[in-house]
């Protein structure tokens, strides 16, 4: 059960960081979420014990 809430919220985090980095105007607001975005994915490996 822990596995598939942390895989929904790392999805969502991921999805809304590189929504984001899409849509923002500001490079800085950009740059920093594509950053986040990035830590995010890095979870993704994490839960799969990679």
């Amino acid at each position: 059960m822990y596995e598939v809430v942390a895989f929904y919220l790392f999805s969502a985090l991921t999805v809304s960081m590189f929504w984001i980095t899409v849509t923002s105007k500001n490079v800085l607001y950009s740059m920093s979420a594509l950053a986040a975005g990035m830590i995010f994915i890095s979870g993704f490996f994490f839960l799969l014990n990679a």
